[in-house]
């Protein structure tokens, strides 16, 4: 609310519109919507508030609408309600907007996820994929039980009711080290794709390839041309075979199509880097394989944060246009003349020491994008990267 322009135009910030501070609530009864009148040897008395008239804010507040509801109204709404409100002007506007100019969204399938106490509250045959992080992972409905197909057709249901139907959805059972024990991938994998096609027949299975997903023996029997695999790390850790990477996967993803996926951002982490020699090398060792080459499908990008880096973007994209493989140099000389318009002798400078220093990550640095700042670390005396994950180590020459 605070965004709108009425808002905006008589100054007021986000606290105007909480009834726990000062300025856009009710002073009279202090954004509670009622008076409590203490009574001796009874009951204390409720009222509701003169001044607001149970409104909890100022009725000038109240004149800030957005899609013609104010603050009160959405406060009053129930979580179903406010869900639908939401969701009706913030994602369905986006997945509208983007099917008007031709893209396909990819959205979210059913993986077998029910809540964790799910074999307790409902009787369902579930396993237990453990935890991630310390934190309980959603119990696996498996695919044996009864009523897989009723519980995963209910979410196609209300997915489409929502979004409508699309050709992609994106379906990552026991990613990133989820427990498989119990559950056999092969059924698991086959429940998944029937479920789906009964939503859309034509549509396609989107995952992603990050440490042991997807597991092998789920995707081996599946039809090609149902699977897209995207290979979210190709410049750094790359699993369609390479056999120099660490999680190379002898043979790729088999019979399925895929996608060489820059990831370059973690956590949304703001900084320089990129892997120019490592990404545009591995794009045409790929292509120039003798199975990769006949399933890859094109290049994706796949970043946890954006709005940083935006030349290791456009190197990305440009990769398929080029027939040819090309170095690093001749393709920064062109970028630079198609960023600024000219050639400039200082600007080609410039960026040949950024593409030979930090966007120039070595192939076998596996550094979880780029340096972390010190200052968001826990303090200790010999800080030097913030996550333990990131495997940060010094590259270039900052001087």
């Amino acid at each position: 609310w605070a965004e709108q322009p009425l808002a905006k135009q008589m100054g007021y910030t986000a606290g105007h519109f909480s009834f726990n501070s000062e300025g856009g609530r009710c002073e009279e009864c202090k954004g509670e919507g009622t008076i409590t009148v203490e009574m001796q040897f009874m009951a204390d008395l409720v009222l509701e508030c003169e001044s607001c008239h149970g409104k909890r804010f100022k009725a000038d507040t109240l004149e800030v609408k957005f899609q013609d509801k104010n603050i009160y109204d959405v406060l009053e709404m129930t979580v179903n309600q406010a869900v639908e409100f939401f969701t009706e002007h913030g994602q369905k506007k986006i997945v509208k907007r983007m099917r008007e100019y031709g893209i396909e969204p990819v959205l979210p399938g059913y993986c077998g996820m029910v809540p964790h106490n799910a074999k307790e509250k409902l009787g369902l045959n579930v396993a237990d994929p453990g935890f991630w992080c310390s934190y309980h992972r959603p119990a696996f409905l498996q695919p044996e039980d009864e009523r897989f197909e009723e519980i995963s057709a209910l979410y196609y249901r209300e997915l489409t009711k929502l979004y409508g139907k699309t050709g992609f959805y994106a379906i990552d059972p026991f990613h990133e080290g989820g427990s498989t024990q119990g559950v056999n991938l092969d059924a698991a994998g086959k429940a998944i794709m029937k479920a789906m096609k009964k939503t859309n027949p034509d549509a396609v299975w989107v995952a992603q390839a990050w440490q042991d997903n997807p597991r092998t023996p789920m995707i081996e029997h599946l039809e090609a041309g149902d699977l897209l695999v995207l290979d979210l790390h190709s410049e750094c850790r790359p699993q369609w075979g390479d056999p120099a990477s660490e999680w190379c996967r002898k043979g790729g993803y088999g019979q399925h199509g895929w996608v060489y996926c820059m990831l370059l951002n973690f956590g949304g982490n703001i900084g320089l880097h990129g892997k120019m020699d490592a990404l545009i090398d591995g794009f045409y060792d790929a292509k120039a394989d003798v199975h990769a080459g006949r399933t890859l499908r094109g290049v994706g990008m796949t970043p946890e944060g954006i709005e940083n880096n935006p030349v290791m973007y456009e190197l990305v994209m440009e990769l398929p246009w080029r027939e040819h493989r090309f170095t690093r140099d001749e393709w920064l000389k062109g970028y630079v003349y198609a960023r600024y318009g000219v050639e400039d002798e200082a600007l080609q400078q410039v960026w040949d020491l950024l593409g030979n220093g930090i966007y120039n990550s070595p192939k076998e640095k596996i550094q979880q994008g780029t340096h972390e700042s010190v200052f968001c670390a826990r303090p200790g005396l010999d800080v030097y990267q913030v996550s333990s994950w990131s495997e940060m180590k010094e590259y270039y020459n900052p001087q």
